[in-house]
């Protein structure tokens, strides 16, 4: 699972990079088959699990790479 951290000072770079469109704005819903669910951050952008794929079919994480705060972890 991928987590943006409170060092995140919502530059978007993540959100734009994102290959599998699983990173939103703060306070954004989400909505996966027809259910809404409550952003999982009103303070920073968010990645949903969900979504996210660690990138795996790339050679890199592309959110982690584009960071310019170092903001983002790879949780095990």
């Amino acid at each position: 699972m991928m987590l943006i951290t409170d060092n995140c000072i919502n530059c978007s770079a993540c959100a734009v990079e994102c290959p599998r469109d699983a990173v939103f704005e703060p306070g954004e819903e989400v909505i996966i088959n027809k259910n809404i669910f409550k952003p999982l951050s009103y303070d920073h952008f968010f990645i949903v699990p969900e979504f996210c794929d660690q990138c795996s079919q790339i050679n890199e994480i592309k959110c982690i790479a584009v960071c310019p705060m170092n903001a983002i972890e790879k949780q095990i």
